[in-house]
C-alpha cells in the first residue's frame, strides 16, 4: 500500500517576504468573496442602515433563521460584522473598521440597489417592523430611539 505523496511547501525568508506584499490583496479578496453570496449582501445591506437582532434579519429577510445566523457567522469571521450580546439576543451591526469598505462598496452599488425588487422589498420590510418596534419594543433588547435614527 502506497502513502499518498504530501506536497511540503518551504518557505524562505525571501518567500516570506514576497507573499506578505501579497497578504492585504488577498485579504480584500477573501471580503469581496462575502458580497458574492445574495443572502450575505442582502445582510449588510440591511444592517448599512443600522443594527439589528438576529430575530429582525430573519423577519425582513424572510429566511430561515439557521441560515442567517450562518451567513451572519461567516460575515463576522471576515471581520465585517460586529456582534454584541445582550441578554439571550445577538445584536449585530457593521463592523468600524471594516465600515468604510462596506459604505463604498454599497454605496457604490447603491442606484443597482434601488432598482433590485428583493433588495426593494427587505427595506419596505425594514421599515415597517422599525415602526412597529417604535410603538412596542417586543421581546429585543434594541431601543426604539436608536432603530428610529435609522428609518
Amino acid at each position: 500500500m502506497r502513502r499518498k505523496d504530501h506536497i511540503r511547501v518551504k518557505i524562505l525568508s525571501t518567500d516570506l517576504l514576497f507573499l506578505q506584499q501579497y497578504i492585504p490583496q488577498m485579504e480584500y479578496t477573501h471580503l469581496f468573496r462575502q458580497l458574492t453570496d445574495a443572502t450575505r449582501l442582502r445582510i449588510l445591506v440591511t444592517l448599512w442602515n443600522g443594527p439589528l437582532c438576529v430575530c429582525h434579519l430573519v423577519e425582513i429577510l424572510d429566511e430561515p433563521q439557521a441560515k442567517i445566523s450562518k451567513q451572519l457567522s461567516q460575515l463576522r469571521r471576515a471581520g465585517l460584522l460586529q456582534v454584541k450580546r445582550v441578554r439571550n439576543w445577538s445584536v449585530y451591526r457593521l463592523a468600524e473598521p471594516r465600515k468604510e469598505l462596506v459604505n463604498t462598496v454599497i454605496g457604490g452599488i447603491s442606484t443597482d440597489i434601488a432598482s433590485e425588487p428583493q433588495l426593494v422589498h427587505d427595506e419596505e420590510r425594514r421599515v415597517i417592523l422599525i415602526e412597529r418596534l417604535a410603538k412596542n419594543p417586543g421581546c429585543c433588547p434594541l431601543p426604539a430611539e436608536s432603530l428610529q435614527q435609522h428609518l
